[in-house]
C-alpha cells in the first residue's frame, strides 16, 4: 500500500468574522469494515498549551 498526502486546504471563502471554523475531514477504508479517520478543527486560544486543554 502507498501513501497519499492530503491537503486540507481546499478553497477561499467570504463568511462573516464570528464564524467558527468546525470543518471536518471523513476517511474510511474502502470495504465494510467500518473503520473510519475523522479529523476536525475547534477554535484553541491563543497560548493554551496541550496540557491545558
Amino acid at each position: 500500500m502507498t501513501n497519499t498526502l492530503y491537503q486540507m486546504n481546499e478553497g477561499t471563502l467570504a463568511i462573516p468574522g464570528n464564524w467558527r471554523d468546525e470543518s471536518m475531514h471523513v476517511f474510511v477504508l474502502p470495504d465494510d469494515s467500518g473503520i473510519n479517520l475523522v479529523v476536525s478543527r475547534t477554535p484553541v486560544p491563543a497560548g493554551m498549551d496541550n496540557t491545558a486543554y
